[in-house]
């Protein structure tokens, strides 16, 4: 059900955010400390973009590959877009966090 997915989609969206907050904050307390609030939002700037460029072709190459499924009348696109773009979040996600957490480290080595 679309509703179900959804309601998992949100929560793990609000359980991701506070677990990549309370890990950068604990990583930057390890640290030097320093401007918690300014670092993050540059951090997060640099590694969503990276992502970002990272991500576009394997996502526009699995969106052409799906819609040519698709019209092959193999699958419909319609019953698997909840599923692909739910998958597509988990994994940014993840990917997000990994990226993130690793600025934070590099920029709390080098101070």
């Amino acid at each position: 059900d679309n509703k179900v997915l959804a309601f998992i989609e949100l929560l793990f969206g609000v359980v991701f955010t506070i677990v990549l907050l309370r890990a950068t904050f604990n990583i930057n307390n390890i640290g030097d400390k320093r401007d918690y609030l300014k670092r993050f939002i540059s951090l997060s700037l640099v590694s969503f973009i990276r992502l970002f460029l990272f991500a576009l072709g394997p996502i526009i190459l699995t969106t052409i590959i799906l819609k040519v499924i698709d019209s092959m009348d193999l699958i419909k696109y319609d019953d698997i877009r909840q599923v692909y773009i739910f998958s597509l979040t988990i994994f940014m996600s993840i990917a997000y966090y990994v990226m993130l957490t690793n600025s934070f480290k590099r920029v709390n080595q080098r101070n």
